[in-house]
């Protein structure tokens, strides 16, 4: 952009990072990251989001966990997106756990429970914060539920059927639904009438 003479901007910057991460650039998604201040650009939420997407998306977990704190202490504040790509790059390392409860008490999600807990609601999830619901609904709501019951509740997961999925969102949510699901032993099955139940 300087050799044509036009402004970097923060939508140009984000723009060129969300690439990066398209192209598997994290390096470069970095790169651009730290050249911001010096054009006069100060990193957004979104820049940052950006930034960890790409991280995220090349397996570099330790440097999205970096830079979402760099977020952190730069006084932004996480919204949905910030946490389900933070979510998404460590969602298979111990320390996801925490996270994920510093959303839930940061009211990430408002209506993920549904149904006073019988149904979980995934719409606003990527992959991998879809993954860390699941887990953190099948060890506290659902036994929960169960105690407080004087019958056999019945629970479900609304995954959607993809058809809605935010353009950030690059994961089938309702299939990992399913191999997580499988992988902890636990019968289930898609609804068949609505294929955004399980």
């Amino acid at each position: 952009m300087p050799a044509a003479d036009l402004v970097p901007n923060e939508i140009s910057f984000n723009a060129s990072i969300s690439a990066c991460e398209k192209g598997g650039e994290w390096q470069l998604a970095l790169s651009l990251l730290a050249q911001m201040p010096a054009a006069g650009v100060v990193p957004s939420e979104i820049s940052s989001s950006a930034g960890i997407a790409a991280c995220g998306a090349a397996r570099q977990w330790r440097m999205a966990l970096s830079l979402f704190s760099c977020m952190l202490s730069n006084g932004q504040t996480p919204d949905r997106e910030s946490y389900t790509q933070i979510l998404d790059a460590v969602c298979t390392e111990r320390l996801s756990f925490g996270l994920f409860r510093q959303a839930l008490q940061e009211e990430t999600w408002p209506n993920m429970l549904r149904g006073r807990g019988a149904l979980l609601d995934l719409h606003d999830h990527s992959g991998g914060s879809a993954m860390l619901a699941v887990l953190w609904w099948l060890a506290e709501i659902v036994p929960w539920k169960m105690a407080r019951g004087k019958h056999h509740p019945s629970f479900g997961i609304i995954t959607g059927g993809g058809k809605s999925r935010a353009s950030w969102q690059t994961t089938d949510v309702r299939a990992s639904v399913l191999r997580l699901l499988a992988r902890c032993g636990i019968p289930c099955k898609v609804h068949p009438r609505n294929q955004g139940l399980v």
